[in-house]
């Protein structure tokens, strides 16, 4: 009985170990502010959609959103305010996604994320219908109104590699921001066929 309680207390031992290492993995794989997928997990999504869209020809999509005057929001109420309002704009951002999907922190105050099996078409249906859900809501405890712009990019129809689409995108949300800010933009191909004029302020 002493003999298979020391086993039992071995095997026990073993599994909260797993559990606990597992727990590790999955807390480094998440950006505390957000709580949506750290960037490079993410990348790793995003590439093995770029293999399965070349092999079975499929598409998806890839947006930038940037959340509009944040730093204002940073000088008027804070820092514990302003990330709080990130962490509810990141649970709402993942209560839209399906499993398929993926969304990460891009930036101090962007989000990216992956739509799979979505074309130009269904990712701006996608983003038009995130931009009014988050500029229709009031946010924190201090109800805060708040917008976001986005940039998006399909794949194969605005580029056929991974930074071209990233390129891409990013240069919509500029052209978002340029055009007002509380905006989706999106080009029809590769950003560069089209003149593009970018804001002297933006951020990368």
């Amino acid at each position: 009985v002493e003999m298979l309680q020391l086993f039992a207390d071995i095997a026990g031992i073993a599994v909260i170990k797993s559990s606990l290492h597992e727990e590790n993995i999955r807390l480094d794989r998440v950006d505390r502010d957000t709580g949506l997928e750290k960037y490079p997990p993410f990348m790793e999504k995003l590439k093995a959609a770029m293999e399965r869209a070349e092999e079975f020809s499929e598409n998806f999509a890839v947006l930038i959103l940037d959340v509009d005057n944040f730093k204002d929001t940073v000088n008027t109420y804070g820092y514990d305010v302003s990330h709080q309002l990130l962490k509810e704009l990141g649970t709402s951002v993942q209560s839209l996604l399906r499993p398929v999907d993926a969304a990460a922190r891009y930036g101090f105050d962007e989000i990216i994320l992956l739509l799979a099996n979505t074309g130009l078409e269904g990712g701006q249906d996608f983003a038009e219908h995130l931009r009014l859900q988050i500029a229709e809501k009031e946010w924190t405890l201090r109800k805060i109104r708040t917008s976001v712009s986005i940039g998006l990019a399909a794949f194969p129809r605005n580029g056929n590699t991974i930074d071209t689409l990233l390129t891409t995108a990013k240069k919509a949300l500029f052209e978002a921001q340029r055009r007002g800010r509380n905006q989706v933009y999106s080009y029809e191909s590769e950003w560069y066929t089209r003149p593009v004029t970018l804001p002297d302020t933006a951020q990368p």
